[in-house]
């Protein structure tokens, strides 16, 4: 009687071990599957940043003949979709992160640059927005609802550039952006005509910064 009660404790200890194993491999299975899907990731940011770099130089041979559309609009929006899920994967502090998001930002000030150039000399009008933003606990509880309202409004106009910057990011370009818009540490803000806003706004608000924008959107 004895040897039939170990025999169902070691059926039960193959049957338990059994699953733990098969729960640990499909684990690693779905891990490593989620490891190959973020390098796959990381791959297409990199070479989309210099995809946007080349375009970017190439623009500046005839820049008349992209002064009425988005100069990198496409592009932009969906690296900044790609960080995002990124940085959320691996977090913030993460250096692979840190890196692209780096690379991300100055891309954005030579866009910004660029359009504002486009304005200049060809003699048209550029609606932009220079956002500053926190991820840091604690720092800005607005600045995800800033972040959506400012990607509705942007989805709404095709004229509309929207430039992101994460505040707390060591960039040398931030800084200075920081700097030539005397922007302070109270976030979320916004940057419209080289004036700085502070503080929550919600779509009316951003229209009454930008008054032009909503005759744009009559127009269409």
């Amino acid at each position: 009687m004895l040897e039939v009660r170990w025999g169902k404790y070691v059926l039960v200890l193959l049957i338990t071990a059994s699953l733990f194993a098969f729960a640990f491999l499909l684990s690693d299975l779905f891990y490593g599957r989620r490891v190959r899907e973020i390098e796959l990731i990381e791959r297409r940011i990199s070479l989309s940043l210099l995809s946007s770099e080349v375009q970017f130089d190439l623009l500046l041979e005839a820049p008349c003949t992209r002064s009425n559309s988005p100069v990198l609009a496409d592009e932009i929006n969906a690296l900044a979709a790609r960080l995002e899920y990124l940085e959320n994967e691996r977090g913030s502090d993460d250096r692979e992160v840190i890196f692209l998001k780096s690379r991300y930002s100055l891309l954005q000030i030579k866009d910004l640059l660029l359009v504002k150039e486009i304005a200049k000399f060809c003699g048209t009008s550029a609606h932009t927005i220079v956002y500053f933003y926190s991820n840091q606990a604690g720092k800005c509880d607005q600045c995800e609802r800033q972040g959506l309202v400012l990607s509705a409004l942007r989805d709404d106009h095709s004229d509309l550039k929207v430039y992101a910057f994460d505040y707390d990011l060591d960039l040398g370009g931030i800084e200075a952006l920081k700097k030539i818009y005397g922007v302070r540490d109270e976030l979320p803000a916004l940057v419209v005509n080289r004036k700085p806003f502070y503080g929550y706004h919600d779509l009316d608000a951003v229209y009454g910064l930008l008054p032009g924008l909503a005759t744009t959107t009559a127009e269409k």
